[in-house]
């Protein structure tokens, strides 16, 4: 009876550390979000991809990011989405880590969108917006 017990203590062990794998729930949402220089480089660095010498029918555009982080210490996957005053919409994600801009298409967009804004305290507020009106200079 002992080597049983002792094994079903072992057994339930290695079930409490397999499941510390999976995906965390999300901590305590904050009050308020911190958005810094780090932050506002990568968003023009994807307004730049997007917009610098591009021909586009348009005159303006608003920019709005999205990231999969409230937490301010480590945003690596961001995605954005265009709005310009023609009507066209354009979606795009950046990998911080690879430093890759991407364009994607609504449905990924949105599917993306869910996932990344799982544990923002206002996910259907983006995390900064950019009227941009001159789309031939940069926007840093």
């Amino acid at each position: 009876m002992y080597k049983f017990i002792s094994f079903m203590l072992i057994l339930a062990s290695f079930a409490t550390f397999s499941q510390a794998d999976e995906e965390l729930p999300c901590p305590e949402k904050p009050y308020y979000i911190i958005f810094d220089e780090t932050d506002m480089e990568v968003c023009d660095l994807i307004i730049d991809h997007v917009l610098l010498d591009k021909p586009m029918s348009a005159h303006s555009a608003v920019a709005s990011f999205y990231t999969d982080k409230h937490f301010y210490e480590k945003r690596d996957y961001w995605i954005a989405s265009f709005v310009f005053d023609n009507g066209t919409q354009e979606y795009y994600a950046y990998n911080q880590q690879e430093d890759k801009v991407q364009a994607m298409s609504s449905e990924q967009f949105f599917k993306k969108l869910q996932s990344v804004n799982r544990c923002n305290a206002r996910p259907e507020i983006p995390l900064f917006e950019k009227v941009i009106s001159n789309f031939n200079e940069p926007h840093r």
